[in-house]
Parts: structure tokens; C-alpha cells; sequence
């Protein structure tokens, strides 16, 4: 036992060791995405919907994790296969403000996975989805905030969510996540989204110990 216990000691610390780099003590990340709803609705088809959102973070100096808060506006959308259905296209709204954490692998270098994991306050609606088709690439783009169906049962409800995520940060700035939004069945979502991240405050170093004739003191 002690000897399991001394070989994961060993490896964290190596870790941290081979993560010894600079970033900012702050992050700050707005992001775009698209998203896909993951639950079956009789007569329904999946459709693309939209995401998007903003970020904060503060990344820990003694180990490679970083805290998060997130604001997040998402849709699971479907469309009828009855054309004649007034309910032709649902747009299942959920705003959300989330709290992250995040292991960060090779945080600071130019290819910097992470995984995490987020819980918070998930807000349901179910609006009309006003399709946009632009660039001549067939890509819809729904209304998120008009078109309430205030007949729908189960809308404008609250509840708990989780958001599992993982990622890869490239050049300390772009990042791509793969992410789910989990809490009511017909708004669950998986989604893809890319961001920009902002460093914020000073630059820290991890496992630093400046010498007692260090003029950068």
C-alpha cells in the first residue's frame, strides 16, 4: 500500500514538474459553438443548433487546475417531419451559469489538453427555431431569445445541471471543446465550440521558489 501510495505521489509531482511554465493568473474566454440535441422526440428530427457564451477562470499556481464560471446560452433543436404541425420547429432553450474545474495537460505550451467537469443552474424554455440559411452552405441559425410556445408543458423550468467537458488549448489562446449539457431530457445537448482566451493579472510560474539573490524580487 505504501508502495501505491509513493509511485502517485512521485507521479503528481512530476506532473507539476513538467508543467513548470508561465500563464496569466486570469483567463477570460468568449466562444461560439454548435450543438446537437441528444434525446429521441417522436416525429422529430435532430437538427444544428446553436451555442455561445463567456467564460472566467483563474488558474491555480501549485497544481495544473484551473476554476471556472461560465454563461452559457444553448439550444437542442428538432424539426416536425408534419409539415402541416404548427409546432414545426423547436428550438429547447437552456441559459445556464455554470461552475467549472479543469485539469490542464502541459498547461502553457503550444498544445495544452484539458478535461473538466461543470455543475450549475440550468434555466429551460422552448422557443420557435427561426432557420437562417447563409454563405450558400445551408447552415441554420436559430432564434434563441423570441417565438416562446407558452403551450408547451415543461417550459420556463429550472433545475440542476452537469456539463462534462474536454478540450485542447492551442498557443495559449485558441481553445476547442467538445462538451455535453446534461439536466432535462429534451434539452441535454452535446456540442462542439471554439473560443478565445485572454490572459488577465500577472503571469505566475508553477512551483516557483525565487533565491534569496533574485533580482527579480
Amino acid at each position: 500500500m505504501r508502495k501505491i501510495v509513493f509511485v502517485i505521489f512521485c507521479t503528481f509531482v512530476l506532473v507539476c514538474k513538467a508543467q513548470n511554465v508561465s500563464v496569466k493568473t486570469f483567463e477570460i474566454e468568449p466562444f461560439i459553438g454548435a450543438t446537437l440535441g441528444t434525446s429521441s422526440l417522436s416525429g422529430y428530427n435532430h437538427q444544428v443548433g446553436p451555442s455561445l457564451g463567456l467564460e472566467g477562470r483563474w488558474n491555480l499556481k501549485a497544481m495544473p487546475l484551473d476554476l471556472g464560471v461560465q454563461l452559457y446560452v444553448g439550444s437542442a433543436v428538432y424539426d416536425n417531419e408534419n409539415v402541416e404541425c404548427k409546432d414545426k420547429d423547436l428550438s429547447c432553450r437552456t441559459v445556464a451559469t455554470m461552475f467549472f474545474i479543469d485539469y490542464n495537460f502541459e498547461r502553457g505550451t503550444n498544445i495544452s489538453p484539458f478535461v473538466g467537469l461543470g455543475v450549475g443552474v440550468h434555466t429551460y424554455n422552448v422557443t420557435k427555431a427561426s432557420p437562417f440559411w447563409g454563405l450558400g452552405i445551408g447552415l441554420h441559425l436559430y432564434n434563441m431569445v423570441d417565438g416562446d410556445y407558452n403551450h408547451f408543458q415543461g417550459d420556463n423550468t429550472t433545475g440542476i445541471g452537469i456539463s462534462p467537458r474536454v478540450g485542447i488549448e492551442f498557443f495559449r489562446r485558441l481553445r476547442v471543446t467538445l462538451i455535453g449539457h446534461f439536466g432535462n431530457r429534451i434539452y441535454n445537448t452535446a456540442g462542439l465550440s471554439i473560443g478565445y482566451s485572454f490572459g488577465v493579472g500577472k503571469k505566475l510560474c508553477q512551483n516557483y521558489k525565487p533565491r534569496d539573490n533574485d533580482d527579480r524580487l
